[in-house]
């Protein structure tokens, strides 16, 4: 049969199908008559004119019924924000009562502490405070302005600095509670003590209205967005501590999915505090009732958004149909399959499966034996090596005058290491040594120079704009790349280097929520590694003299932090960035229809001739 001949034929029903599913509802007996008819005609095609147009049309026309009978994702709406303050977020509040409870009785007790140290040592808040601060206010009270430091002209840019500032704060006390609560009670503790240590300052210096009427107007929600961070990180610690009937790794996440419900809800407050702060607190003219006022409005709005309103929700108005339980999803014995078309929501939760899956073996196979090799060359470096300058140090080692290509290189080279362990985890390979010896000697090359041509280039970006930018972009073509020459699955075909740039600005473009997520995550161990932390380990490190210049010694404990929460994240970033770029290409290209109708067009049974 010719090619027109075979059009000719069939090209009726094609068109009935066509026009079938143009319809919201179609006729679903009559769908899948013409999808059994149209998919034997398919491997006709595939079999007789494999680079015919009439096999990309019948392709197309399949894949078409595939999208049809595919669970769409609920439409983003604005009615969903509006639910979540109304009904979700009051109900999680009461329900997490009592993490919030103990987080604002630690708060009052650091407060009680920082004024009774304050009482007994009257150098406590410059200890607390900085010497440098309590200098300057005190200048400022010499000059008749002690609130001078509130007055800086460039709103915009204080606004985003301290909303920032509020957010990274309020995450910190938040991601710390993954250390059982002792990191979140920590920080509580510190900021604690510092507002009551500032407050006695003002008060033995005869200006506590002064200082209370202005600060309080944008530290009523600060206050209260610090106290509910805490919350939120004390009832994560409670899920790894106390895990009750689930598992701890159940615990964990359903304690971790509430908690986000009330840093979501606090967000509000971030940005009300930063506004307060950076366009009506450096007023410190305004009449004093007017300050009340504003006080007071803050104390109220958070009293009925986060007492009164959950109690009366809780009790009055509770909806009967609304379910606000948090179940583990019990997904171990679920296999994923690589090449099918997945949504958002299935990319990320298929990420964090394999993530859990994979998570022991990338820790001891890719975690663990770089930073072997990374402790003692990063000393070895610093302490021989490189050539220390005041004027240009800095943590990042990429500076190529003082010897940084060395460590870049090295990075690079430890890197892909670390990548081709997680791929050979990911591809469920035995951890033998005979095995890795034989996946290194055929896959390493490629990998190593795949990961130095992503990895270089960025030891010749000076603008931070332009390294972020560079950051948020390259990993997913870095990906493609990898999957495409070290694939996993072997029953796709080859991308050409474009094709590859062709995906990645696909996979930006269709998923650009997943980008969000991961550079949280990012974000979020960037937080960790310039936490109050990072100064004790640098204090240890200079009290056992490992370097001479506490530069050098910050230098070393940040960069091995930095390798660790790395490593940490590398798989979980590879598994849903790849799986997105599958997706994408999934759908577009029909790999899996492809694969599941490649037996069925070589059945000659089959085949109207």
């Amino acid at each position: 049969m010719t090619e027109s001949q075979f059009i000719n034929n069939n090209k009726l029903d094609w068109k009935e199908l066509e026009a079938l599913l143009t319809k919201s509802n179609p006729d679903p007996d009559k769908l899948n008559r013409l999808f059994v008819k149209v998919s034997s005609d398919l491997s006709y095609a595939r079999t007789f004119f494999p680079n015919r147009s009439v096999r990309l049309y019948l392709n197309n026309l399949t894949q078409s019924v595939f999208d049809t009978m595919r669970v769409k994702e609920d439409k983003f709406s604005y009615k969903q924000i509006v639910n979540f303050f109304t009904d979700i977020l009051p109900q999680e509040i009461y329900n997490s009562r009592k993490a919030l409870i103990v987080s604002l009785l630690v708060f009052v007790v650091a407060v009680c502490i920082g004024v009774i140290s304050s009482v007994n040592d009257e150098d406590f808040p410059a200890l607390i405070l900085g010497d440098s601060y309590i200098s300057m206010t005190e200048a400022n009270i010499e000059k008749g302005d002690p609130m001078a430091v509130y007055k800086d002209e460039r709103k915009l840019g204080m606004f985003f600095g301290i909303t920032t500032n509020n957010i990274r704060v309020s995450f910190l006390a938040f991601v710390l509670g993954f250390f059982g609560s002792v990191g979140t009670i920590i920080v509580l503790l510190h900021n604690g003590i510092m507002l009551g240590s500032f407050q006695y300052f003002f008060y033995s210096k005869g200006l506590f209205w002064t200082s209370f009427s202005t600060i309080w107007i944008h530290g009523t929600i600060e206050i209260s967005a610090i106290i509910i961070a805490g919350g939120a990180g004390i009832l994560v610690g409670n899920g790894l501590l106390f895990p009750k009937t689930y598992s701890r790794i159940s615990s964990i996440q359903i304690n971790s999915l509430r908690a986000l419900r009330l840093i979501l809800g606090a967000v509000p407050l971030f940005i009300m505090a930063g506004m307060l702060e950076s366009y009506v607190t450096r007023h410190t003219g305004l009449p004093d009732i007017v300050k009340g006022g504003i006080i007071a409005l803050s104390f109220l709005f958070v009293l009925l958004m986060w007492v009164i309103y959950p109690l009366y929700y809780h009790y009055k108005k509770r909806l009967t149909g609304l379910d606000y339980t948090i179940e583990p999803r019990i997904n171990e014995e679920r296999t994923i399959d690589k090449l099918s078309y997945r949504t958002l929501s299935q990319v990320i939760g298929d990420g964090f499966l394999e993530f859990r899956t994979y998570m022991g073996s990338n820790l001891s196979q890719a975690t663990l034996p770089t930073l072997l090799i990374l402790i003692p060359l990063l000393w070895f470096f610093l302490k021989y090596i490189f050539d220390y300058n005041g004027s240009s140090f800095h943590s990042s080692l990429f500076s190529y005058s003082s010897g940084g290509a060395i460590m870049t290189i090295s990075y690079g080279i430890i890197l892909s290491y670390a990548m081709a362990m997680i791929i050979m985890s990911d591809q469920n390979l035995k951890m033998n040594w005979s095995e890795k010896s034989a996946f290194l000697k055929q896959h390493f090359p490629k990998i190593a120079a795949t990961t130095m041509i992503y990895y270089i280039p960025m030891a010749f970006i000076d603008s931070g704009w332009v390294l972020l930018l560079y950051l948020l972009l390259s990993p997913q073509l870095y990906v493609i790349l990898i999957d495409n020459f070290i694939s996993s699955t072997d029953n796709k075909p080859r991308l050409s280097l474009g094709q590859c740039i062709k995906y990645a600005f696909k996979s930006w473009i269709n998923y650009a929520v997943l980008y969000c997520i991961l550079f949280l995550f990012i974000w979020v161990a960037i937080i960790l590694v310039n936490s109050p932390v990072m100064s004790l380990m640098t204090d240890f490190l200079e009290w056992h003299h490992l370097f001479d210049k506490r530069s050098i010694n910050n230098t070393f404990i940040r960069n091995i932090m930095n390798w660790i929460l790395i490593t940490m994240l590398l798989p979980i970033i590879y598994y849903m960035m790849r799986n997105a770029y599958l997706a994408i290409r999934t759908k577009e290209e029909s790999i899996d229809l492809n694969m599941k109708l490649k037996t069925f067009g070589r059945n000659k049974t089959m085949i109207e001739v």
